[in-house]
């Protein structure tokens, strides 16, 4: 009886039953990602407040800078260097640059800047 005993104790600490079956929890595969999921790169932000008629964009360093330019009159644009915009009225403006590949920047144009605002 000791013998019958102990072969099921062994088979219960192996996580088997009597008909061999595993007992227990079992490792479960890792998930697949969810077809459509974007891989997120980091976004740098530039708000410049003015009330200049003609505003350039900074000149941005990084590996290879791109991103989109929002003038503040409704004009949206995709950055290229050098890129530069000719306001049509007299007015307060927020131009918006969202970048990515980017490491700095650098305004070589102050003018009638009012306010700055940088996000990560």
């Amino acid at each position: 009886m000791k013998r019958l005993t102990y072969i099921v104790a062994l088979l219960l600490v192996a996580g088997c039953t009597k008909r061999g079956e595993p007992q227990g929890p079992q490792p479960q595969p890792e998930p697949e990602p969810e077809p459509g999921v974007e891989v997120v790169v980091p976004t740098f932000g530039l708000t410049i407040r003015h009330s200049m008629s003609h505003l350039c964009s900074p000149e941005w360093r990084g590996d290879a800078p791109q991103g989109s330019v929002d003038w503040g009159d409704g004009t949206v644009e995709e950055y290229r260097e050098g890129v530069e915009h000719r306001y049509t009225a007299d007015g307060k403006y927020e131009a918006t640059f969202k970048m990515t590949s980017v490491d700095g920047f650098e305004i070589k144009q102050l003018g009638d800047i009012e306010h700055l605002n940088i996000a990560l």
